[in-house]
């Protein structure tokens, strides 16, 4: 009978709470949890495939590079403050397009919004909301659902993403979201080889699809664990340092 009181308890608890109040909570322990909130005051780099990334903080905002070594030399990609792009090649500025530049930064802030991971869901665009708990491979997860206002949220702002947090732990060890970008669709990701770097949560990803372009995003824990996924890639940073 106690028991049944405490989850009573618990239930009413959850339900006086707004679902914003609580994503918040639960984004915060997550961030604590992966210590992603140093990445606000250090320089960090790692290779994600052919290309070299760096992100660098100071007090003019975000400095995000991709340099790829090439038979021509040396090709940088510069993203500043997440919008103004400019690109060089043996410190020669190059001309680029303004739909070219669009799209190089839009690739770019994708990189490193799936690697700052959780701390980027601090982002002032964000409209979080809690939606719920959900048993993941015998795991209890918390649900946080992820939307975009259109002033500052960018050129993707109409992106829809789903986080699976474990209850106790605070592990993000599921996401998934809808595009709409390059003819849209539906990627569904697990975490893999997560590990610390000088205290830093980092982890990789397998990157699955559904059968359908489109498919509730909800849904797709369950067509993963029904083998109903086509996995498509895996997405991994490697070499992750620090620098002073």
């Amino acid at each position: 009978m106690v028991y049944r009181f405490a989850l009573l308890f618990l239930f009413f608890t959850n339900c006086s709470v707004p679902s914003s109040t609580q994503a918040d909570r639960i984004i915060q322990n997550s961030i604590r949890f992966y210590q992603t909130d140093r990445l606000q005051n250090n320089t960090v780099q790692f290779q994600f495939r052919q290309h070299h990334y760096q992100l660098d903080r100071n007090l003019n905002g975000v400095v995000m590079y991709r340099i790829l070594e090439q038979e021509t030399g040396r090709l940088v990609d510069k993203v500043e403050n997440f919008k103004t792009f400019s690109r060089t090649l043996n410190n020669v500025q190059e001309v680029v397009s303004d739909s070219m530049s669009r799209v190089y930064t839009n690739s770019i802030n994708s990189v490193f919004y799936f690697f700052q991971l959780p701390l980027t869901l601090l982002d002032p665009a964000a409209i979080k909301s809690w939606e719920g708990s959900e048993i993941i491979q015998g795991k209890p997860y918390d649900r946080i659902k992820v939307v975009f206002k259109e002033e500052g949220g960018g050129d993707d702002f109409s992106d829809e993403y789903r986080y699976w947090i474990h209850q106790k732990l605070y592990r993000m060890d599921f996401l998934a979201y809808n595009y709409q970008t390059d003819g849209g669709g539906t990627r569904f990701r697990k975490a893999i080889d997560q590990r610390r770097v000088d205290g830093v949560l980092f982890q990789d990803y397998e990157n699955y699809k559904p059968q359908k372009r489109f498919v509730a995003l909800d849904s797709l824990p369950f067509l993963f664990a029904q083998g109903q996924l086509l996995k498509v890639s895996e997405i991994k940073n490697e070499n992750i340092r620090f620098i002073p």
